[in-house]
């Protein structure tokens, strides 16, 4: 009788449709997981750079409609059922016709809501999942972005090594950072391609871990020279005592 918990403003719906991801002058091509009035679930095969603070543009693409959009990312996640990375932003259309063609993408198919019931669950049954499942902790997704696997051990310009465990654009998290006798706090790390990585010593650790986090400081300019998605597959390659 108290009725279903609502944690959105409106139902998601299951689709498939093209979606062309816009940030910093760059397109990714990927495929939507549902659609929304507010958000947008995607996948891609590989983890792409798309912070949080920035907006993001995004075109949907069916057989009969096609929406401009502009949001942010809220949360990053791997798909361990299907492969990739799952993004879900908050959008809204860019004008009154990107809105209404949004709706139809949303409306115009098949919904992918319960359309019939099962007739061996009983009262009971309803009544114990019903108990469970208002008992049970809800769990919000929290990561902003991917954190990618690395496990590579890489050398400083000035000598320092280190081991990467994984890095999310943003931060390293690494094992074994030996400064090599250096009091500095930042070290630069040039990739296979050549790229210069600036890396900061933050004095953090990830919660519960001995990993201690780099942040990366030249971000920004990493953007500018559109060498972000290099990065990922420089950092990514498995050959060892780059410098």
């Amino acid at each position: 009788m108290l009725g279903r918990p609502a944690y959105r403003k409106s139902e998601r719906f299951v689709a498939n449709e093209k979606i062309v991801v816009e940030y910093k002058g760059q397109e990714y091509e990927a495929v939507t997981v549902d659609l929304s009035e507010n958000g947008v679930a995607f996948r891609m095969e590989t983890p792409v750079y798309l912070p949080e603070q920035e907006a993001i543009h995004f075109t949907v693409i069916s057989n009969h409609y096609k929406a401009r959009l502009c949001g942010n990312i809220k949360y990053v996640k791997k798909d361990e059922a299907e492969g990739g990375w799952r993004y879900s932003a908050l959008v809204e259309p860019e004008d009154e016709g990107s809105r209404r063609q949004y709706m139809q993408l949303i409306y115009d198919r098949v919904h992918s809501l319960p359309m019939e019931m099962n007739l061996w669950i009983t009262a009971y049954d309803d009544m114990i999942r019903n108990i469970k499942k208002r008992l049970s902790k809800t769990f919000s997704d929290q990561r902003k972005l991917p954190r990618i696997p690395v496990n590579k051990e890489i050398a400083f310009s000035n000598g320092a090594t280190c081991k990467v465990v994984n890095f999310n654009f943003n931060y390293f998290s690494v094992l074994n950072f030996d400064a090599n006798g250096n009091e500095e706090e930042q070290f630069d790390y040039n990739t296979e391609k050549g790229i210069k990585l600036t890396l900061k010593r933050t004095g953090k650790y990830r919660q519960h871990s001995v990993e201690e986090l780099l942040a990366v400081t030249n971000i920004d300019e990493l953007i500018e020279k559109n060498q972000i998605d290099q990065i990922l597959s420089d950092i990514s390659n498995t050959d060892e005592g780059e410098k």
